[in-house]
């Protein structure tokens, strides 16, 4: 049997109870036998899970317990499998364009001299991308009016606290670029609502 995430479609990984690439739980996947195609949810009118038997609200999709995914509807009984019915495979890769790399690169390599927010403007994402932009400006600000003139341990925070926002805009637009098509549930960290998951 094998679990793709719903979410990302991402294979979750044997024995993981979520899927590693954006944390979806495992019971909320997509099942597949050895055949490749999709395992049916259990039939339970009453609310019993067949797996473990716990008691669940009636008309539950998902057992409280184990997680199993349940129906309320009966199966159809002899009949035959659909024969034109695809069977399911591992999700396509999403490819990345060349405004995914500028904005991976624009992230990343001007990041290193504390210019934040190039990554995020490529993207679409504007008040994300001025909020860090003005973080920038007090950075470089500090830079070169208070950390060089003050001791070590002001020094050393400094450091800190800008590889802190260099990591942290660097792994928002790594998100924004490898989120599957169609936006999803969420437009991503400090997503702008008026973009509507454009990107």
């Amino acid at each position: 049997m094998r679990y793709y995430c719903r979410e990302c479609g991402h294979e979750i990984e044997p024995g993981a109870d979520f899927c590693y690439y954006c944390g979806a739980l495992k019971s909320k996947a997509i099942a597949i036998d050895d055949e490749g195609r999709e395992v049916s949810p259990a039939y339970s009118p009453d609310g019993v899970c067949p797996d473990c038997g716990h008691k669940n609200v009636e008309g539950a999709s998902f057992c409280s317990e184990c997680g199993r995914k349940l129906s309320s509807e009966r199966p159809q009984e002899g009949a035959a499998a659909d024969p034109f019915a695809q069977p399911y495979g591992p999700y396509p890769v999403k490819t990345l364009t060349r405004k995914d790399y500028l904005a991976m690169f624009l992230a990343f390599v001007p990041g290193i001299v504390n210019i934040f927010g190039l990554g995020h403007l490529v993207m679409g994402k504007w008040s994300r991308a001025f909020m860090y932009l003005m973080i920038s400006a007090v950075v470089l600000y500090l830079r070169f009016t208070v950390v060089t003139s003050s001791g070590t341990g002001v020094y050393m925070l400094y450091w800190f606290i800008t590889f802190a926002v260099y990591f942290q805009q660097s792994m928002e637009v790594v998100r924004l670029v490898y989120a599957p098509p169609g936006g999803g549930k969420q437009d991503g960290p400090g997503g702008d609502s008026g973009t509507g998951g454009q990107r």
